[in-house]
């Protein structure tokens, strides 16, 4: 619930009262250490009363990271409805890869290793993983997957996964309107210098290319995979249907979801439920059910004075 307060202070509205009695959970630091031994801290949350709880991981290789505030609206990857829906969540410290030249070098190791520290406070359920990525944590879900077999279902979303079509590939949104110029200069340099800094196009480094692109490791991805994309995306939903038609052709189980009129994050109400509601059910499938968080109490009403 958030209040929508005048400049005097004076309370205008209350915004989702509905949710008042809806309980946080709030974070708990995990302190691990990274491959060349620097201190990692990664942040749990556990809804109450679950401690067979599966975990959801969002991983965002790179840099470190901070718990979300509990007003926040992130669309995409909203820790809070996750522990709402009674699911445990970890965000990893992935601050010692996801780099360049080798972005998807380590990925799994470095989460599960996260995991495992995670682990030892309880909490959850550490045989029911589940990745959770998107843009660039949808590319790493996704590498990760073709790492290790340990993860019971990966959700990527907007992610790119065949380095080296997304790097000369027009957006949707530029090329219905080439007049007003099409520019490669964007993926590419994304591509080359940027967040992957794979060090050059794919014909100078495609060793880089393929190495770095979970399509060409899609045979060792084991776990179910729901992907998401937009049709409107700077980085084409092409790159979702590339990976999809790689699980489709060897008879892996896959989804895939594409948003119509929708760019790199969603911004339609509607679709944003529904991209809630098609994962929740998703994973209802392929997880199995589970209970949803308890909420508060609602507050008892004053007694009837006695007559």
């Amino acid at each position: 619930m958030r209040r929508l307060v005048a400049s005097n202070g004076t309370t205008l509205a209350h915004i989702n009262g509905v949710l008042a009695h809806r309980m946080t959970v709030e974070p708990r630091a995990i302190a691990h250490v990274g491959a060349a031994g620097q201190a990692l801290t990664s942040w749990l949350y556990t809804p109450v009363g679950r401690p067979d709880a599966p975990l959801i991981i969002i991983p965002y290789p790179g840099g470190s990271i901070s718990p979300p505030a509990p007003d926040d609206a992130n669309p995409v990857t909203n820790v809070h409805l996750m522990t709402a829906q009674g699911y445990a969540v970890l965000l990893p410290d992935l601050s010692d890869v996801g780099r360049p030249p080798d972005p998807a070098a380590g990925i799994a190791d470095a989460v599960l290793h996260a995991v495992d520290a995670a682990a030892a406070s309880g909490g959850f359920d550490p045989t029911r993983l589940i990745l959770w990525g998107h843009s660039f944590g949808g590319f790493s879900v996704m590498a990760a997957a073709t790492q290790s077999d340990r993860f019971s279902a990966v959700i990527a979303a907007n992610g790119a996964y065949d380095l080296a079509s997304s790097w000369g590939t027009f957006p949707l949104a530029k090329s219905v309107v080439p007049e007003l110029g099409l520019s490669i200069r964007s993926n590419a340099g994304i591509m080359e210098t940027g967040q992957f800094g794979l060090g050059g196009p794919p014909w100078a480094f495609p060793q880089a290319f393929i190495a770095n692109s979970p399509l060409f490791a899609a045979d060792r991805i084991r776990a179910p995979v729901l992907l998401i994309a937009g049709d409107r995306d700077y980085i084409p939903p092409g790159q979702a249907e590339e990976m999809f038609s790689a699980l489709y052709r060897q008879g892996k189980d896959a989804v895939l979801v594409t948003y119509r009129g929708e760019g790199h994050v969603l911004a339609s109400p509607g679709n944003i439920r529904d991209y809630h509601q098609t994962i929740w059910t998703w994973l209802d499938q392929v997880i199995g059910p589970r209970p949803v968080q308890a909420a508060r109490p609602e507050p008892s009403s004053p007694s009837a004075p006695a007559s």
